[in-house]
């Protein structure tokens, strides 16, 4: 018993301890729904407060597009006025203006013209197909404006195919004491053609108006073309025909020639110098006329000049941007299709409250546990062992009250057997009556009932005797006359 209410006490507290795991599970959920639903609630403000910037953004970027598209119309009705005034002002200048001329047209009245052109002047573009751009800068124009036409002339300079080669022509001077002589040379520029045979003298000022193309000028004839014999002199000449002299005090010249990094010096007397080359350090001795030619990234100085190589500047352009190009997959069916799952708060207030009262009702049915528990402390032994032998009693007379009702039914079931028994028996005795008084007369009257029920149930007293000896002699296995008389009782039973 002891076994059974410390088993009940501590199904008791696991149900006791359920109930609390319950009751913080509910507490902890509420807590949780009802932070969903104030998030949920906050969502929906901030979505409309969202939705009211959305319409307010929609409107400004309305209007900034209206605005930009203003803005646009404006801008090409300005670049539209600026090509009219840049037209109108090249051609005033007599330039030409790509508004007058698209490049498709102007190739093909170029090749009509150089189709038409003699042997003796060319185009100043070699391939009209790639070079075309060249041109434009060459072009002069003419125009002239009725009342319903607007007529422009385009000039297009022809070069001669003989083409010349261009000196720099530098005198070198010689020292005599502290003065130097210089030739004084016809010209800055020499210009001698291919074949060597005629040349042109030009100035620094000449240059200046050619147009420069890739190492070319193109430049228009001022000069006259002058014939070059093989001891011709490029210097002024005296009457005598004897080159003019120049006569100085001597300075130090330093002249830098075509290749920019290529430099004539001429120094009166020795000249140290040092070129540096990136960590390098060098000191040189020059005197007299000299060439001095420096590598990239090269310095040469000295106590009053300075030489710098030519460094051509390089710019690389990247056509294409050199960025890792990242692919993610289009999610914007997933944000499309997202939605916020929303539970309705009358659902939620229902469900909540149904669980609220199952949970109460646990809690009724732990606080009538443990009632019934305090109750059952107070069971001690000395109670069980009265309780023992008071079940034992009731136990005793039950068992007593079942004995005297066997034997009350057993009483009344005997008599009834020896009526049923007494037919046969009598029987017999009276078959064995007539065999032992055979010596009775049949005038004798008959005996009364009284009478014959007093005789049978003595003869019935005399049979068991008969009876029970007739056994015992069947089991000595002896004689008897009983045997004899057993026919009798076959007999008197087929008799019967």
């Amino acid at each position: 018993m002891t076994h059974f209410i410390q088993l009940y006490r501590k199904q008791t507290s696991v149900i006791e301890v359920e109930y609390n795991i319950l009751k913080r599970s509910e507490e902890s959920i509420v807590k949780q729904h009802k932070i969903i639903n104030n998030h949920l609630n906050y969502l929906d403000r901030i979505t409309n407060t969202l939705e009211k910037e959305i319409d307010v953004l929609s409107i400004q970027q309305e209007f900034t597009l209206a605005a930009f598209a203003a803005i646009n119309m404006i801008h090409n009705l300005k670049r539209i006025q600026e090509s009219f005034l840049d037209t109108i002002t090249n051609l005033y200048h007599g330039q030409f203006n790509l508004h007058l001329l698209s490049p498709n047209q102007l190739r093909t009245e170029l090749q009509i013209v150089s189709s038409q052109l003699s042997k003796e002047v060319v185009l100043p573009v070699d391939n009209i197909q790639v070079n075309l751009y060249k041109i434009y800068k060459l072009l002069k124009v003419k125009a002239r404006m009725t009342d319903k036409y607007f007529i422009f002339e385009i000039s297009l300079p022809l070069i001669s195919r003989d083409m010349f080669q261009l000196y720099h022509l530098i005198p070198v001077p010689i020292q005599l004491n502290r003065m130097m002589i210089t030739i004084k040379p016809l010209s800055e520029y020499i210009a001698i053609n291919l074949r060597r045979d005629t040349y042109m003298s030009a100035s620094h000022n000449d240059l200046q108006i050619c147009e420069y193309q890739e190492d070319t000028y193109l430049c228009h004839m001022h000069g006259p073309v002058m014939s070059l014999n093989l001891e011709e002199k490029f210097c002024e000449k005296t009457d005598s025909s004897t080159c003019n002299m120049i006569k100085t005090s001597c300075e130090n010249k330093w002249i830098r020639l075509h290749d920019l990094s290529t430099y004539f010096y001429f120094c009166c007397n020795s000249y140290s110098i040092k070129i540096i080359c990136d960590n390098e350090i060098q000191t040189r001795q020059v005197s007299k006329a000299g060439i001095i030619q420096l590598t990239r990234q090269c310095i040469a100085k000295g106590h009053d000049v300075t030489l710098y190589a030519y460094q051509q500047p390089e710019n690389t352009v990247n056509l294409k941007l050199n960025i890792l190009d990242t692919k993610f997959t289009p999610f914007n069916n997933l944000i499309h299709n997202l939605t916020l799952p929303f539970q309705n708060i009358e659902t939620f207030t229902s469900e909540n409250s149904h669980m609220n009262d199952s949970l109460k009702q646990l809690g009724d049915n732990i606080r009538l546990l443990k009632e019934s528990e305090q109750q059952n402390d107070g069971l001690t032994t000395h109670d069980i062992h009265h309780y023992t032998v008071s079940y034992g009693l009731l136990v005793a007379a039950m068992g007593a009250v079942l004995w005297f009702l066997w034997r009350r039914r057993r009483r009344n079931a005997a008599p009834h057997r020896e009526h049923v028994e007494s037919v046969p028996t009598s029987v017999s005795v009276f078959v064995n009556q007539t065999e032992q008084s055979s010596s009775v007369s049949a005038g004798d009257p008959a005996p009364s009932d009284k009478e014959f029920n007093v005789c049978n149930s003595a003869r019935e007293h005399s049979f068991s005797k008969r009876w029970s000896s007739l056994r015992l002699k069947k089991r000595d296995m002896s004689t008897s006359p009983i045997a004899k008389r057993q026919p009798v009782f076959l007999h008197a039973d087929s008799t019967v």
